[in-house]
């Protein structure tokens, strides 16, 4: 069974915060420590920036790190190297999943050519390459 994780910047100092994503009211979002016991949100639960919000894909890069939606992975194709964010369109997640990036040989991509260089929150500038 996948780990079902999110993580999002916390409103009052900007930092990221991982666990289970609570979705309060109409843009309050607060992220609880995994697996908490005390369910009063507004005690214990961190508010974070709806736009910053991204749930954990079950897959991590070729260093072991957890992949997010939002990460930006620098990755080879059969073209060369590319840097793409995570993201899912139409039930579809890319560019893990994109058949263009495939290895057609094997007919499913390779964790070891994934790496998260970076987010599309911190570093955006990573995408203007």
């Amino acid at each position: 069974m996948r780990k079902i994780k999110f993580r999002g910047k916390r409103k009052d100092d900007g930092k990221w915060i991982y666990g289970d994503l609570i979705h309060y009211d109409a843009n309050e979002y607060y992220i609880l420590e995994q697996y908490q016991r005390d369910w009063d949100i507004l005690e214990v639960g961190l508010k974070v920036t709806p736009k910053t919000v991204g749930q954990f894909i079950g897959l991590y890069d070729k260093n072991g790190k957890e992949i997010y939606e939002g990460d930006i992975l620098q990755f080879k194709t059969q073209s060369g190297w590319k840097v793409e964010p995570v993201k899912i369109e139409d039930g579809l997640l890319y560019p893990i999943f994109d058949p263009q990036y495939v290895d057609d040989e094997k007919g499913d991509w390779i964790e070891s050519d994934f790496e998260v260089i970076g987010n599309i929150h911190d570093n955006p500038e990573l995408l203007k390459k």
